[in-house]
């Protein structure tokens, strides 16, 4: 499962961003399928960069009640593809 949050000012995402809808969906997803959740973090920059953030490790920080932001640029950086970013490495346990 993938949930996409975009910013065009700094890498970060607020936790306030992932709304509750969202975080019970990711949630829900991660205690089915362990390990398969993931934020997906969209820097619109000068290089329009994007983030894979494993849901597992931001979840506790996020679901807390306080308040914070999750730091795109301490998690790995999606490849560019095209007008996109290449997700392919997904299906091949890149993030265990």
């Amino acid at each position: 499962m993938l949930e996409v949050k975009t910013t065009d000012e700094k890498p970060v995402i607020a936790y306030s961003w992932v709304t509750s809808n969202e975080r019970k969906a990711l949630n829900e997803f991660e205690a089915l399928i362990p390990g398969h959740a993931f934020v997906v973090g969209v820097w619109i920059s000068d290089k329009q960069q994007a983030f894979l953030i494993p849901w597992r490790e931001v979840k506790d920080a996020v679901c807390s009640g306080c308040r914070g932001s999750i730091d795109m640029l301490e998690f790995p950086e999606l490849q560019r593809m095209g007008s996109g970013w290449d997700m392919r490495k997904l299906g091949k346990g890149w993030l265990k």
